[in-house]
């Protein structure tokens, strides 16, 4: 008996049942991850007839596999301070209340923080270079105001990215990542939204993200200047999270349904809708706790916007 070949013989059985064993679990996996084709065309057909006016090439096939996160956002003095002691590497030199807010100088940076009585701006932050020590100058002026900052940022968006070396974006990206790490340790999750650079100077608005998906909102501008971060300005999400949850999440076609029973009476013939995505709504439950919650977000070309929580639907 040639007991070599026999070994040899299982050996090669053995790879080819694995490798089947592997590739069905692949197409499992595809079949449970990803929406039928025939099942979206299908579903765009009665969605049509309904008065609900979309192409089946904007409605994403993937199905939801995100993670409900519970955060703790508290306002108080000692959270603040322990933000500004990281971020400045520095002992704070002064404290100054201003309305709903605290204000710090620690080091070469200003920090306001706002939204001590609403919740909806809890997690507004201005980090600012203290050019008044330093003698630094922006392009765009030595103060910013909240409202000045609108005009520059849906510019800095309008423009995107494709003017730039995606190298330049980087190396940018890396000096707030780094900045942000102080606090943060682990991975900072952003995306670069819109950019703009000079001989100086690189600016950037981003957008903070978990898990591939972006904050609902949590938009920030930031100045860069010598490899240094000198404006932080817009909201943000310090804190770590307590707990997150695995729950079923409606996908992009039950949720479509769920827009036309629940608003399809609102919605005019002529609308059409230009985009569907999922990102983290912001749900307060407590004072100081919230839940992040897969939701998604129904753009049309008339402007409305409509937004569902992927759990329920509402």
């Amino acid at each position: 008996m040639n007991t070599k070949k026999i070994k040899t013989a299982i050996i090669v059985l053995l790879v080819l049942a694995n490798t089947f064993f592997i590739y069905n679990l692949y197409t499992l996996n595809i079949k449970t991850s990803r929406i039928p084709h025939q099942m979206i065309d299908d579903a765009v057909t009665v969605l049509n007839r309904s008065g609900l006016n979309i192409s089946k090439d904007i409605i994403p096939d993937i199905r939801p596999q995100n993670f409900i996160y519970e955060g703790v956002y508290s306002h108080s003095p000692e959270t603040f301070e322990e933000i500004v002691k990281y971020l400045s590497e520095s002992e704070i030199s002064t404290i100054n209340p201003m309305p709903n807010g605290m204000s710090y100088n620690a080091g070469e940076y200003k920090f306001d923080f706002s939204g001590t009585e609403d919740s909806e701006n809890y997690f507004l932050v201005s980090i600012s270079f203290d050019s008044s020590e330093q003698g630094y100058t922006s392009v765009y002026g030595d103060g910013y105001a909240y409202e000045d900052l609108e005009t520059k940022v849906g510019d800095l968006i309008l423009k995107g990215l494709k003017d730039y070396k995606k190298m330049d974006i980087a190396k940018a990206e890396n000096v707030i990542a780094n900045f942000l790490k102080k606090y943060q340790p682990g991975t900072v999750d952003f995306e670069t939204i819109g950019f703009e650079k000079n001989a100086e100077n690189e600016y950037l608005v981003i957008r903070q993200k978990l898990d591939g998906l972006a904050f609902n909102s949590h938009i920030v501008f930031v100045e860069i200047s010598d490899r240094k971060v000198y404006r932080f300005i817009g909201k943000w999400y310090f804190g770590a999270f307590a707990e997150r949850y695995k729950m079923p999440l409606l996908d992009s076609v039950n949720i479509l349904f769920k827009c036309l029973e629940r608003d399809g009476n609102v919605i005019e013939d002529s609308e059409k809708l230009e985009n569907i995505e999922l990102y983290y709504g912001i749900v307060w439950h407590e004072m100081d706790k919230f839940y992040l919650i897969p939701s998604w977000r129904l753009k049309f070309d008339s402007g409305r916007d409509l937004s569902y929580i992927a759990v329920i639907g509402k």
